[in-house]
């Protein structure tokens, strides 16, 4: 196959793919869903790759201080309320005096 061929087949399948994309968000506005480019990316809820586990990034932050306690997680400087102990122990460091 020459790349010409490949680019051919390449935008063949996109475009088959993008009128699937159309008939899904159709469907979907038809149920008064929604379509699939509604929703920012950032706040899609994230999956963890490892089987059940949730990850320190995929907890909310009610989720993290439900786990790891309101104290191990809110800054007494700032207030600042972390997701993660580790995380919290490197803000906290931001906070100390320059040692030089």
């Amino acid at each position: 196959m020459s790349l010409a061929q490949a680019k051919r087949a390449l935008e063949s399948e996109r475009a088959s793919l993008q009128s699937q994309i159309d008939q899904i968000d159709a469907a979907l506005a038809a149920l008064g869903g929604s379509s699939s480019d509604s929703k920012p990316r950032s706040t899609r809820q994230r999956k963890s790759a490892s089987r059940g586990k949730t990850s320190r990034a995929d907890l909310t932050q009610e989720e993290a201080l439900e786990r790891y306690g309101a104290e191990a997680l809110t800054c007494p400087e700032c207030g600042k309320i972390s997701r993660a102990p580790q995380g919290m122990k490197a803000h906290l460091r931001s906070h100390a005096p320059a040692s030089s």
